[in-house]
């Protein structure tokens, strides 16, 4: 006991206050029903994004990929033009090599109800008409039946068609064609309006394209 009659246990300058009289408040865990709705924790955007930010990103990406497909085709067009060579000489798509334009074997379908109707082509470009496709003979995809197709575009406009032809002595040769051909399975050889691809359609339909066509 010191001076005074006070323990030192209860001296309020020298203890500090016994732990039952710490505040409890901060400390006790509330449930999710006691939380506020403006308290509440959102989700990381990273995985739960907000819906309409979805909708706006999709929106563009289509946006984006329509408009991308339009600047290709100009582009490809201009770069077309661009490399036409006025003596007539043949230029394709996919540019040369050593000199020589290369040639890649395309294929088009005929249309969504006919997946298995294609049409395989070869595609060139010139100023001028040309007397004959070259034989294409050193690529070993070349098959009979394929179609050949030059776009004039000099003063001239025009599409060549030819089709590469087994003849009668057992060599193969390009033998010219034209639009409204009919081949063994009566389906008739046209030229698509936009692309201006060959297409063999059914008859009916290559002679509704070809009055189209003389109507425009």
């Amino acid at each position: 006991m010191s001076a005074g009659g006070q323990s030192p246990l209860t001296s309020p300058s020298s203890s500090p206050p016994p732990i039952s009289h710490i505040p409890t408040v901060v400390a006790r865990a509330r449930s999710p029903e006691s939380v506020p709705p403006s308290a509440s924790t959102a989700p990381p955007s990273s995985t739960q994004p907000p819906r309409p930010a979805v909708r706006l990103t999709r929106s563009a990406s289509r946006s984006s990929l329509q408009n991308s497909s339009k600047i290709g085709s100009r582009s490809l067009a201009a770069s077309i033009e661009a490399r036409l060579k006025p003596n007539g000489s043949i230029i394709t798509r996919f540019g040369e090599q050593d000199g020589e334009p290369i040639f890649i074997r395309e294929d088009r379908v005929t249309s969504t109800t006919e997946p298995d109707v294609v049409t395989y082509f070869w595609e060139s470009f010139t100023t001028t008409p040309l007397r004959q496709p070259p034989t294409l003979t050193m690529y070993p995809d070349l098959t009979v039946g394929d179609v050949y197709c030059n776009h004039v575009k000099g003063e001239v406009k025009a599409t060549q068609l030819w089709i590469w032809t087994m003849g009668s002595d057992g060599s193969a040769y390009w033998k010219r064609a034209r639009e409204g051909d009919v081949r063994e399975d009566g389906r008739r050889l046209t030229v698509t309006p936009k692309r201006k691809q060959p297409s063999w359609v059914s008859k009916n339909w290559g002679v509704k394209q070809l009055r189209n066509q003389q109507a425009s």
